[in-house]
C-alpha cells in the first residue's frame, strides 16, 4: 500500500514536470514572431526577394533588392480589419492602414514614417523607385553611379536605360510579366479578421492559464492527498482537458486566418511596388508550437491515469459456518 502511494506521487510529480513544459512552448508561441512566415518576390525585377517572418503582435519584413534591407511590423487593427505595418508609431500604422484601405499605399511615405534602418543601401532601396527623384539624383545620393539598375523606366516614366557598359539593344521588361494576382490584391487587399486574431490570442492565454492551475494543483498532489474532487485526481483531468479544448480552438481560429485573409499577399503596403507572397505561404514555427502542446497534455492525462488507477477490488461473500452452530431453523 505504501509502495503504491509513493508511485502514485512520483507520476503526479511527474504531470507537474509535463505541464511546465507546456507552459514554456505557450510562452513562447505568444512571445516569438513565427505563426506566419513566407518568401516574397518583386514580379517586375528579377532577383528581388524577401522573407517576412509574423508573430501575433509583431515581425520582421527583410528584403534583398540591390542590397539587404530590413523593416519591423506591428500589427495594427481598424473596425475589425487587421494588417501587419512598417509605422513607427500608432497614428503611422493607421494612416497606412487607411492608405492602404483607399487602394494608395503609394502615398504612405515609407522611408521616414517606417521602422527601418538609416543605412545607405536603406535609403536607396527605400527610394530608388520614389517618383520623386530621378534615377541620376538617386545613384548620386548613395555615391554609386555605377550601380546597375535594370529597371525603373516603366513605373516612373524614365526614358533612358540605366545599365552602364552594357549594350543598348536589352529587351524591355515585358508589361505582362507583371503577376495578375498581385494587380487584384492592389484593388482588393485581403485584411486579417480581427475576431479570429483575438480568438487566437484569448484561447492561448486561457490555454497557459489551466497549464497553470494544472502544474499547481500537481505540486498539492504531490505534498497531500486533497480530499475533494476537483482539487485531487479529479482535477488534474479537467486542467489538462480544458487545456486541450483551448488549444485546438486556438490553432483552429489561426488556421482558418491563415486560409481565408493569408494566401493571397499580406505585403498590403507594398503592393503598389509589385511585392507579392502569392503561394509561398506557410504555417511558423510558433503555431506549431501550440500543436505540440496538444500532444503534451493529451500524454500527460494519460499519466496521470497509469499512475493513479486503482482497480476495485472484488469482495467476495463469505459463506456461513454450519458448524458454529448458529443457523437458524424454522
Amino acid at each position: 500500500m505504501k509502495r503504491d502511494k509513493k508511485r502514485r506521487k512520483v507520476f503526479i510529480f511527474v504531470s507537474f514536470l509535463i505541464s511546465m513544459v507546456a507552459l514554456s512552448l505557450y510562452a513562447s508561441a505568444l512571445a516569438t514572431p513565427g505563426w506566419f512566415e513566407a518568401d516574397c518576390i518583386k514580379t517586375d525585377i528579377e532577383g528581388s526577394t524577401c522573407n517576412i517572418h509574423m508573430g501575433l503582435w509583431d515581425g520582421k519584413l527583410e528584403k534583398t533588392q540591390f542590397s539587404s534591407s530590413s523593416d519591423d511590423l506591428k500589427i495594427v487593427c481598424v473596425e475589425g480589419e487587421c494588417m501587419w505595418s512598417c509605422g513607427i508609431a500608432k497614428k503611422d500604422r493607421e494612416a497606412q492602414f487607411a492608405a492602404v484601405k483607399d487602394g494608395r499605399a503609394s502615398d504612405f511615405d515609407t522611408a521616414t514614417r517606417c521602422d527601418d534602418s538609416s543605412s545607405v543601401a536603406k535609403f536607396f532601396v527605400k527610394n530608388a523607385f520614389s517618383p520623386l527623384f530621378s534615377a541620376e539624383d538617386i545613384l548620386h545620393s548613395v555615391g554609386a553611379k555605377s550601380l546597375p539598375v535594370l529597371e525603373v523606366a516603366k513605373s516612373f516614366n524614365i526614358e533612358e536605360d540605366i545599365r552602364a557598359g552594357t549594350d543598348e539593344t536589352a529587351e524591355p521588361t515585358d508589361p505582362t510579366d507583371i503577376s495578375t494576382v498581385t494587380s487584384m490584391v492592389q484593388e482588393h487587399p485581403e485584411f486579417m479578421d480581427q475576431g479570429l486574431w483575438l480568438a487566437t490570442i484569448v484561447c492561448l492565454c486561457f490555454a497557459m492559464l489551466w497549464a497553470i492551475v494544472g502544474a499547481l494543483f500537481a505540486v498539492i498532489n504531490t505534498a497531500t492527498t486533497p480530499v475533494e474532487w476537483i482539487t485531487g485526481v479529479g482535477g488534474l483531468y479537467v486542467w489538462n482537458i480544458l487545456a486541450v479544448i483551448f488549444n485546438v480552438i486556438c490553432v483552429s481560429c489561426w488556421a482558418a486566418q491563415f486560409h481565408l485573409h493569408l494566401v493571397s499577399n499580406v505585403l498590403l503596403y507594398d503592393s503598389d511596388a509589385n511585392w507579392t507572397t502569392e503561394g509561398m505561404e506557410k504555417f511558423g514555427y510558433s503555431y506549431w508550437l501550440v500543436v505540440v502542446a496538444i500532444f503534451i497534455h493529451i500524454a500527460n492525462i494519460i499519466i496521470i491515469y497509469t499512475g493513479t488507477y486503482e482497480p476495485k477490488k472484488k469482495q467476495q461473500l463469505e459463506a456461513p459456518d454450519t458448524k458454529a452452530g448458529n443457523i437458524m431453523l424454522y
